[in-house]
């Protein structure tokens, strides 16, 4: 580990246990703070793609058995109030078997990952992503809409939006390829399912494809997932930043003692990083929240909170 880092992360070692343990929404059994480190050298740059395999949360699938479960719906089968309906069931699985020659037709790379749930411990399948290499070396990746549970108030964390790069310019072929592309998703009905898991936890959620084209794989799969929901990649500000908010939570003596804990981190990541970043990966229940920021030598630290949803009626 370079020196920098090191003692970054040994600064962060003493800090986070002395935090009390952070409070997701519905999460009664809080969530685990964690120092972290990624080193670059050893790991690669940091993407989600490398920190979904750093974390072993893929396992690589056939594509048959990805379109396959896409057109099944089988997702939707774990919201009770799912409403099989065979026409729009019809009308996606013929768009999915369009979307699967075109991609089959026009890809020198076709591939599929799931989320191994193994890693959560998830009694249930999560949906899987196909991404392609296309002629001009760009990338395409498509996946479904997922549905989390967890909805972070912004009295926790204080973020902001974060600037998307811009994709070089596509070739003519692979803009047309986008357009037909855009056009079977457009034309696959989105599914609205809104109801109650029991014991009055209420849920809505939106099912339909979404995708991302851009002249790498990790980026095409990043900016994919942030917009099926799964992933969250915004600005770090700071801990805790309405003390009304505390108060209401903890009490008034409680809630000064939490504040002067997380002033404590959010002035050590504002004095030894330009930008703080916040990454947060939801599956269903299960929270996945990386506050970090780049080192002197580029690589990355900061904390590591997660945290699963608990259902008690």
């Amino acid at each position: 580990m370079q020196p920098d880092t090191e003692q970054i992360f040994a600064n962060l070692k003493v800090i986070t246990p002395a935090l009390s343990g952070f409070e997701l929404p519905g999460h009664e059994d809080g969530a685990s703070i964690y120092p972290f480190v990624w080193e670059t050298s050893e790991n690669g740059e940091l993407n989600i793609l490398n920190l979904c395999h750093y974390n072993g949360w893929l396992k690589q699938t056939d594509v048959e058995i990805t379109i396959r479960q896409w057109q099944e719906l089988e997702y939707l089968n774990y919201f009770p109030d799912f409403d099989w309906n065979p026409n729009i069931w019809k009308m996606i699985r013929d768009q999915l078997e369009l979307l699967s020659n075109l991609l089959k037709n026009n890809s020198q790379v076709l591939e599929s990952f799931c989320f191994n749930s193994e890693t959560h411990r998830i009694t249930f399948e999560i949906p899987s992503t196909i991404v392609c290499q296309l002629n001009d070396e760009s990338w395409i990746c498509i996946c479904p809409t997922f549905y989390k549970e967890t909805e972070i108030k912004k009295e926790q964390f204080e973020r902001s939006a974060k600037d998307k790069p811009i994709s070089k310019n596509f070739t003519a072929e692979t803009l047309t390829l986008i357009s037909k592309i855009q056009v079977i998703i457009t034309d696959m009905p989105i599914i609205h399912l809104e109801g109650d898991f029991g014991g009055g936890y209420d849920y809505s959620y939106d099912h339909r494809f979404v995708f991302a084209a851009a002249k790498t794989k990790e980026l095409a799969v990043e900016e994919a997932l942030q917009a099926s929901g799964m992933l969250g990649i915004s600005k770090f500000h700071r801990f805790y930043p309405d003390r009304q908010y505390l108060e209401g939570v903890y009490g008034s003596d409680e809630a000064i003692s939490i504040e002067q804990e997380y002033q404590i981190i959010n002035n050590y990541f504002n004095e030894i990083f330009s930008e703080t970043v916040m990454y947060r990966v939801s599956f269903w229940i299960y929270e996945n929240i990386y506050i970090i920021g780049q080192t002197p030598c580029g690589d990355w630290a900061g904390m590591y909170i997660k945290g699963e949803f608990v259902y008690n009626p």
